[in-house]
């Protein structure tokens, strides 16, 4: 029967170790300006399995009605395909909810190229960028003239007669809201993604992690060649500059195959323990520059 040391490691810094699957974000981060008199009075993040949802409590302290517009932009989605056929980079299943009410956002598709927002200059040649990822056919019906220009700029690859772009999409989504005064609750549900790692004992990458971020890996169990299962979690915890409380987790999680033979967590107040056969992982965290991280760490044992 294995056994498995299960360590929860709060970070307060970006993680060092290189993730064999990096998207580690569960959900984009959410950009916008909340105006003067607005507070958040309370947040909590809770998960059961791979589903998620944060809650937000925000006062509008001023005796009339505030608007607040949120953007958010989804991971990259390069030439691999339609964007639809890509859920799990663009969290289409991200729902959003306020005053418990369901929240349609504005979607737009956006084109960048080393960090430059192409979308404007494309829209002035006629190109939709998500539909020249996909479609080799409209690729073809480009005009000489519209070719040349996205060729000169390095926007379109030469090495073959498909004229694949080189630019990555990205969907942007945005969120009015009217804040009444008094008390809100603004809500995010969506599904759990992590970023998974397999390092070995002796691998300086899970040493200096440890080292880093708690504490060092040693005691039974630090040998080279046991191996240990790494899973990040990457929140982007938050709406827009509104400063935070401390935010309250739970989160619950099934390992049937693993049996804890201890814990440890670098921040007060956050604790795993075993419950009716699942991980339970509670407390208080405050996030650092708007996120927090979550490092599990299983080590397993022949």
């Amino acid at each position: 029967m294995k056994s498995c040391l299960i360590a929860v490691l709060t970070l307060l810094a970006g993680p060092v170790v290189a993730w064999d699957q990096a998207s580690a974000m569960p959900r984009p981060e959410v950009h916008g300006a909340w105006p003067a008199g607005t507070d958040a009075r309370s947040a909590e993040l809770r998960w059961e399995e791979d589903q998620v949802q944060e809650r937000y409590v925000i006062e509008n302290r001023l005796p009339r009605t505030l608007t607040v517009t949120l953007e958010a932009l989804a991971g990259p989605a390069r030439r691999t395909g339609l964007l639809d056929a890509h859920p799990d980079g663009l969290y289409t299943e991200w729902r959003v909810q306020w005053r418990d009410r369901p929240v349609v956002p504005r979607q737009v598709v956006r084109a960048f190229l080393a960090g430059q927002d192409l979308t404007p200059w494309l829209q002035t040649l006629g190109v939709d960028p998500a539909r020249a990822l996909a479609d080799e056919a409209y690729r073809q019906t480009w005009s000489r003239t519209t070719l040349d220009q996205l060729v000169r700029a390095g926007a379109v690859r030469t090495e073959d007669a498909s004229r694949l772009p080189a630019w990555s999409v990205v969907q942007a989504r945005g969120w009015t809201l009217q804040v009444p005064p008094g008390v809100s609750t603004l809500q995010w549900r969506y599904r759990l993604r992590a970023g998974v790692s397999q390092r070995t004992g002796d691998d300086p990458a899970l040493r200096a992690l440890a080292g880093q971020h708690c504490q060092a890996l040693d005691g039974p169990g630090a040998e080279g060649d046991v191996a240990w299962r790494l899973t990040e979690l990457v929140w982007p915890l938050g709406v827009g500059d509104l400063p935070l409380p401390p935010v309250r987790v739970l989160g619950r999680w099934h390992q049937p195959s693993a049996r804890p033979l201890g814990t440890w967590s670098c921040q007060p107040g956050v604790a795993l323990r075993d419950a009716d056969g699942a991980r339970v992982l509670s407390g208080e965290v405050q996030p650092l520059d708007g996120r927090w991280s979550l490092v599990v760490a299983e080590r397993q044992e022949p």
